[in-house]
């Protein structure tokens, strides 16, 4: 997560909109939608994506769902993004 938006900069909407089709491993792109409706592709290591690609292989992400999973495979809540995200902040 804390890798996701150093690289991207993306928001929390971004990151939590994240789809595995949304990934372009072979250019090393990623797809971000986030708020008003800004789309843009961005650039990110070889390193992350590769990180991205096994997280949703491993979490079972369907290809236009969320990317970002717990580990039963549940889709991550907004709820649960914001504690991880204080959690690393400390």
């Amino acid at each position: 997560v804390l890798r996701l938006h150093t690289e991207t900069a993306c928001r929390r909407g971004g990151a939590l909109a994240l789809r595995p089709q949304d990934l372009d491993p072979d250019q090393c792109l990623i797809f971000l939608r986030e708020k008003g409706e800004t789309v843009r592709w961005q650039p990110v290591s070889p390193t992350l994506m590769a990180h991205l690609v096994r997280h949703a292989a491993e979490r079972g992400a369907p290809r236009d769902g969320q990317l970002l999973r717990y580990a039963d495979g549940r889709p991550i809540t907004t709820r649960r993004y914001d504690h991880l995200w204080t959690r690393l902040g400390k």
